[in-house]
């Protein structure tokens, strides 16, 4: 990537479950100006299962070279009963 142009990351996640309860995802990430936007949901009834999708764009500039963090995203797994 070239100094002070724009690195574009989107995040998606799609499933079955309460959607709505995913947060924003924030980077924080030294030297580095980065730009969130507010997640996007879409929500829907498939089989009688509440579920949906969510997306969120994330745009990062530096004026040199930076690792973008692990993103972690846990949820419970109800047919297993664990995270």
């Amino acid at each position: 990537v070239n100094a002070n142009k724009p690195v574009n990351l989107t995040i998606k996640i799609k499933g079955i479950g309460n959607i709505d309860d995913i947060k924003k995802f924030d980077l924080d990430i030294d030297d580095a100006i980065v730009y969130s936007d507010e997640p996007k949901i879409k929500t829907y009834i498939k089989n009688g299962n509440y579920g949906g999708e969510f997306t969120q764009k994330i745009a990062i500039v530096a004026d040199k070279n930076f690792t973008i963090p692990k993103i972690v995203f846990k949820y419970f797994d109800k047919d297993l009963k664990k995270e």
